[in-house]
């Protein structure tokens, strides 16, 4: 049992069980612990570096309805097309919080070239539940097209014989790796997470991707990548490939966060651990 000293918190981290990650969370001290959480959220897990990109649910001011600029932390993103905007639902996660609600059909914000990534790595984080994706649906995606010969990246989920799979894919000039969770998370609120290092030789390391904390053991690209920086200048989506034109997700999505770096296990478990505790999953 590890105790994160900077809020009301304490993270079971046991992936080779299969148990990954678990929040008590103490609902007297809930406002200072979401404070906490946040700080810890925005230094990197104590890296330094600030998020990218920050989207959560809880700064949307709208009534519950489709939302055309959602607030962000980090970033912009809107959707001009009324028809392609995401839902905001003020009680609909399982905490009885907000989140953003997408219909697997083409609900997609457009980041424009307000995230860019830079250099070999990267971490992407996403409270998030995947209810009615088809074959893949994408949180987030740099690049229009990561596994069309890009050096992009994207979280997803990956549907195959029913089964829905938190997904990572890292995209290279020829290749693309990608690598998933194995068994059935439909519905399942959960934090998705990868730190990317294009470096790496195996598909599972250069996505470095994680459910809950526990590891993906499924490897579900063409190749590993031949490494380089990641592509300069790219826009980025959230909730589809290329403002809706493929892979859209359909689901929940409580909070998004993307980081231009790479971050250690205990950044990445800080990082973690402070997602769940905000939307009290884990518990």
């Amino acid at each position: 049992m590890i105790h994160h000293p900077s809020y009301d918190a304490a993270a079971a981290f046991e992936a080779s069980a299969g148990v990954g990650v678990s929040v008590r969370f103490s609902p007297a001290l809930a406002l200072l612990a979401v404070q906490r959480a946040d700080t810890e959220i925005n230094s990197g897990g104590g890296e330094g570096t600030a998020p990218e990109c920050w989207l959560d649910a809880r700064d949307y001011q709208g009534g519950d309805g489709t939302v055309e600029t959602p607030a962000m932390r980090a970033a912009t993103a809107t959707q001009p097309t009324s028809s392609k905007r995401p839902t905001f639902d003020r009680d609909g996660f399982g905490d009885g919080g907000p989140c953003f609600t997408f219909d697997g059909s083409d609900d997609v914000w457009a980041c424009g070239t307000s995230i860019e990534l830079s250099g070999t790595a990267c971490a992407m984080y996403a409270t998030c539940s995947a209810t009615d994706t088809g074959t893949t649906g994408e949180i987030w995606e740099y690049t229009t097209g990561a596994t069309l010969g890009v050096n992009g990246a994207y979280i997803a989920f990956r549907v195959d014989g029913g089964d829905y799979h938190p997904f990572v894919v890292v995209g290279g000039a020829a290749d693309y790796a990608g690598s998933y969770l194995a068994g059935d998370y439909e519905g399942v609120e959960g934090c998705l997470s990868s730190v990317v290092d294009r470096n790496e030789s195996t598909e599972l390391a250069q996505c470095g991707g994680k459910w809950n904390g526990v590891a993906f053991d499924v490897e579900n690209g063409t190749d590993p990548i031949a490494g380089g920086n990641f592509a300069a200048g790219q826009s980025s989506w959230i909730g589809a490939r290329n403002n809706g034109s493929a892979l859209p997700f359909g689901g929940s999505l409580r909070e998004l966060v993307i980081f231009d770096t790479s971050h250690t296990a205990a950044q990445r478990l800080a990082v973690e651990t402070a997602l769940l505790c905000k939307s009290r999953l884990g518990q």
